[in-house]
């Protein structure tokens, strides 16, 4: 089943256009005011109406200030919209995620169990080095290479990749700890049927 997408949310598009509007309104009113501003700025008139009648606001006064006005309500409904946006946007991922979190569970598991069973095996490979040196076998010096992979960490360190990692995974409901000693369990007796 093919996954819809944001453009596909008719809530979503509808909030969205809308949400884009009022940012080209906006922009509309903010530059307006700019050039009221600018205009103000470089009118020699401006300052004869003035010395004329220093308390009364003249045109480019009042229009500033009601797209001065208008501007800060238009960013208010604009974050409100947004808002509203971001609401839809939520609830849509969330109803879109509920459809994939049984395979994102399955894939999770599979990588857990996964690093279980490296970092038993990688656990154990030191174990059968020292088995080896134990029978007078100079290890590294024969064609035996030592080869530790320490690269996820032991679950028996508690600071380890291996282990946060697997942590989490139990945290979050991926699988249990029970799951965990079983994989350890079932990789140790692999291991000792291989030999």
């Amino acid at each position: 089943m093919r996954t819809p997408t944001i453009d596909e949310s008719p809530a979503l598009r509808e909030k969205a256009q809308e949400t884009a509007r009022m940012r080209a309104s906006l922009e509309t009113v903010e530059a307006r005011l700019e050039d009221v501003r600018q205009l103000r700025r470089n009118t020699a008139d401006q300052a004869e109406a003035i010395v004329a009648d220093p308390l009364k606001p003249t045109a480019l006064e009042t229009e500033e200030r009601v797209l001065a006005n208008n501007a800060a309500l238009l960013r208010a409904a604009l974050r409100q919209k947004q808002n509203e946006f971001d609401a839809e946007h939520y609830k849509f991922c969330s109803d879109q995620a509920q459809r994939f979190k049984p395979e994102h569970t399955t894939l999770v598991k599979a990588i857990a169990l996964a690093i279980v069973r490296l970092s038993t095996l990688s656990d154990l490979e030191p174990q059968f080095r020292d088995s080896v040196r134990r029978r007078g076998i100079a290890f590294a010096d024969t064609l035996l290479r030592p080869m530790p992979a320490t690269f996820a960490g032991s679950l028996d360190d508690a600071n380890s990749s291996a282990a946060q990692f697997l942590r989490e995974a139990i945290d979050f409901g991926f699988l249990t700890k029970a799951e965990i000693e079983s994989e350890v369990s079932r990789t140790k007796k692999e291991y000792q049927n291989e030999r």
